[in-house]
């Protein structure tokens, strides 16, 4: 996913190619890291029925198209 889909996709279904697990997408921004102070273009992503939010490179991103 490339940064505008990633900030196109806020509210929206998506899947983590890490893990295959699902969620919606809270933010896509530029974000720093307070341990590491670096900066990375990140997508925020609320699993859909609770748990703690993934911070994800958008290239481990995708939609989800539903009825695939």
């Amino acid at each position: 996913m490339t940064k505008d889909e990633a900030r196109r996709s806020v509210g929206k279904r998506v899947e983590d190619l890490s893990t295959g697990h699902t969620g919606i997408v809270q933010a896509a921004e530029d974000w720093e890291n307070p341990e590491t102070r670096r900066v990375a273009f990140t997508v925020f992503v609320r699993p859909e029925h609770g748990g703690t939010e993934s911070y994800l490179s958008p290239a481990n991103v995708r939609p989800v198209v539903i009825g695939s």
